[in-house]
């Protein structure tokens, strides 16, 4: 926007010129909020909206720059909660492949490692071209899955679709920085809300979509969604450009200042700590050298990145160590993967539990597992909203939350074969309060910083932390469920069919039928009398199995309820901050002579 737009006093514009705070938040004689420290090496001043030229917020830059994060947020989010439940039917079209759980795996990994690369190197070299060539890559993702042959090519085309929903997920602190710190939680709700029928009802759409159309058509759809978010971003989304944010500093002097070391050692780590846990138990046994190794490798790799960081303090470190001075922002990633751990369990056993315990058609079930990742959704958005109005009172709201969530999680154990009742709404009151924590978490982590020039580096890191937590959270609660089934199982199903009358040369196989792997017509002996008795059993036995699963959950809610209790309420002295303006593009020219000018003078 034209700066001599700007409705501010003479005085007001020199302090904003010179790179200092607007004297509305420091005339009584306080400190800035950390929010709004100056650090002068790089970046730019926070501004006071009242700066800011009138009509400013609902200026074209600004409205197609939301709606282009919204469809990103949707793109990114709804491919896989689409795709992932039906991944077995695409596996018998294009395969049969043993390497279709990698889908999953390339997916969650890009992800996790593409967020906290996506917000560093955005906070130094600018937004702009990362975010219309995430949307690009998403593109030719989903291309490449549309027309997908062999369950290689499905992988390769789900590492694209990763690696940029890295950049659309990223959409906190995208649209965060652009609006006052007062309405970080209203404009962030109202974005999310645009995406609703993907974001809340994915899971249910995603079958609905490949019983009527295909599965292929679920990239056809995110190909024309991302299509036009891409045609946005590229139209209206103009932030600080490279020259505005580096103040005289070239980008060969940056690029190759880079904190490489940095990056190859935290991305190798979180690279080979969620393989080896996504791989255990699953393609190899937990005490196989193949688990051992990774697991083990990735561990030192991060201690070794701790180290580096420390002691040899870069000059673009790749994670700035001042962010963890911060109580409210520790309190705040943490929170952040401690509910990513109590949710993830939740959205990949729930399904399993729901089929089992309560057999129903296709569409019955689809609507049993919102409960899960629909209510998570939902408890998302009306999080998002509700906290712009208790800013000042954010941490009683979230210990209430936790607490909910954490009795609710326990009580789920109750569940049986036969209150499915009982057993849904609980499951869906404890995944809808973990999503009211989850999203005003996510977006304190932008604010609980010292430097709102590194908000971008603050959220992806936590957003990294989250993919972790699931990673980790998904691999205990699969141990536990496998482990207990072992036990349950053997010793409630054989019993009650023998006494039934069943052979016992046919209980093997009369397992392999209740796990679908084999026809009940060709168990020996079986009548429709003991099949409805080893039925019974068999879902008994499954539900004291899921049942340790849900308790082991109050481990990680009771974690996250200590993380909460240290997460800070918004500081009044921010409200009016905000932290990045966008430009038209007619003016990008002159701004950016403006601050080398600004920078000459400084010298």
């Amino acid at each position: 926007m034209d700066t001599a737009q700007r409705s501010e006093s003479n005085e007001d514009a020199k302090r904003h010129e010179a790179g200092a705070p607007s004297s509305e938040h420091i005339d009584d004689g306080t400190p800035p909020a950390p929010s709004t420290a100056m650090y002068l090496e790089h970046g730019i001043q926070p501004i006071d909206e009242v700066t800011l030229p009138k009509g400013y917020f609902y200026s074209p830059l600004i409205l197609g720059t939301f709606f282009a994060a919204a469809l990103g947020l949707t793109c990114g989010v709804s491919a896989f909660a689409m795709i992932a439940p039906n991944l077995n039917l695409i596996n018998a079209d294009i395969g049969p492949s043993a390497n279709i759980t990698w889908v999953a795996i390339v997916y969650n990994l890009m992800m996790g490692l593409g967020c906290t690369l996506v917000g560093r190197i955005t906070d130094i070299f600018g937004r702009r071209w990362f975010f219309v060539g995430g949307s690009l890559l998403a593109v030719v993702g989903n291309i490449v899955c549309s027309r997908a042959s062999t369950v290689p090519i499905m992988i390769g085309g789900m590492t694209m679709i990763g690696f940029a929903t890295a950049s659309q997920a990223s959409y906190f602190f995208v649209v965060g920085e652009l609006v006052p710190i007062r309405w970080r939680f209203l404009v962030s709700g109202l974005v999310y809300l645009i995406g609703t029928p993907f974001n809340i009802f994915g899971a249910k759409l995603g079958p609905v979509i490949v019983q009527n159309l295909g599965w292929r058509w679920i990239f056809y759809i995110m190909i024309l969604l991302n299509g036009v978010g891409c045609t946005c971003w590229f139209l209206f989304y103009h932030p600080p450009t490279f020259v505005m944010l580096q103040h005289g500093h070239s980008a060969k002097e940056l690029v190759l200042g880079f904190d490489y070391v940095g990056f190859v050692l935290f991305s190798g780590g979180i690279t080979l700590l969620i393989l080896g846990l996504s791989w255990g138990g699953t393609l190899y046994d937990w005490g196989s050298a193949h688990i051992i190794c990774t697991l083990t490798i990735g561990g030192v790799l991060l201690i070794l990145f701790w180290l580096y960081e420390l002691l040899a303090k870069p000059n673009e470190p790749y994670i700035p160590m001042k962010l963890f001075r911060r109580r409210g922002y520790n309190a705040a990633v943490l929170s952040v993967s401690v509910v990513a751990m109590g949710y993830y369990g939740f959205s990949i056993f729930w399904p399993q539990e729901a089929a089992t315990l309560y057999p129903s058609s296709p569409s019955t079930n689809g609507w049993m597992n919102l409960a899960a990742s629909g209510m998570f959704a939902f408890g998302d958005l009306v999080g998002l909203l509700v906290a712009s109005f208790i800013r000042r009172r954010l941490r009683f709201f979230l210990i209430g939350c936790m607490i909910l969530a954490t009795v609710f999680g326990g009580t789920v154990s109750v569940g049986t074969q036969h209150n499915k009742g009982t057993t849904v709404t609980l499951l869906a009151l404890c995944c809808f309060s973990l999503g009211l924590v989850e999203s005003i978490v996510q977006v304190l982590a932008g604010i609980a910083i010292e430097d709102q020039n590194d908000i971008g580096t603050a959220i992806g890191l936590s957003a990294s932390g989250r993919a972790f937590g699931g990673a980790l959270a998904t691999t205990i609660y699969s141990t536990v469920l496998t482990n207990r089934l072992k036990t349950t199982i053997p010793a409630l199903v054989p019993a009650a069919v023998v006494k039934a009358g069943l052979p016992q040369t046919s209980v093997p196989l009369l397992l392999e039928a209740f796990q679908g792997l084999l026809p009940a017509d060709k168990v020996p002996g079986l009548t429709p009398s003991i099949m409805a008795i080893g039925m019974d059993a068999y879902q008994t036995a499954s539900a004291q199995a899921y049942k340790t699963c849900f308790l082991t959950s109050i481990a990680f809610t009771g974690l996250g309820l200590i993380a909460v209790l240290f997460c800070e309420d918004v500081d009044p002295k921010s409200d009016h901050i905000v932290a990045k303006e966008l430009h038209s593009k007619s003016d990008e020219k002159r701004l950016e002579s403006e601050a080398v000018h600004v920078e000459k003078q400084g010298a």
